[in-house]
């Protein structure tokens, strides 16, 4: 009867090691799925990232460009401001030269210059 007893217990022991041993497989799968989740998660964010960073490395890119253009087109700007600058010296020189002609053809004094005055040769 102790044997059976005994029997009895380790069947008991038995089953109720099963039911933890199934509570605990089922445990660790739920665990395993779960990590495996924020594996999938984490992987969406790193693709999204580097995505992200792929962009951003072309549009660096095209604003590096784009800037390079924007410095030759200042200087160019430049040039022609310098260049608008001259002319308009040059133009004021020539406004004053003809001034200075006109009122010499005013006043009669159109000697020193061509025998038709100081407009023809």
């Amino acid at each position: 009867m102790v044997s059976r007893e005994k029997n009895t217990q380790i069947g008991q022991d038995n089953v109720g090691a099963r039911e933890r041993g199934g509570l605990t497989a089922r445990e660790l799968t739920r665990v395993v799925e779960t990590f495996n989740k924020v594996l999938e998660y984490k992987e969406r964010i790193r693709e999204s990232l580097e995505e992200e960073l792929g962009l951003l490395a072309k549009q660096t890119k095209e604003n590096l460009e784009r800037l390079k253009i924007l410095g030759r087109n200042l200087e160019i700007y430049e040039q022609n401001m310098d260049k608008i600058a001259s002319n308009l010296d040059a133009l004021d020189h020539q406004e004053i030269q003809v001034k200075e002609k006109y009122e010499n053809l005013l006043h009669g004094a159109g000697s020193g210059e061509g025998e038709g005055g100081p407009w023809l040769p």
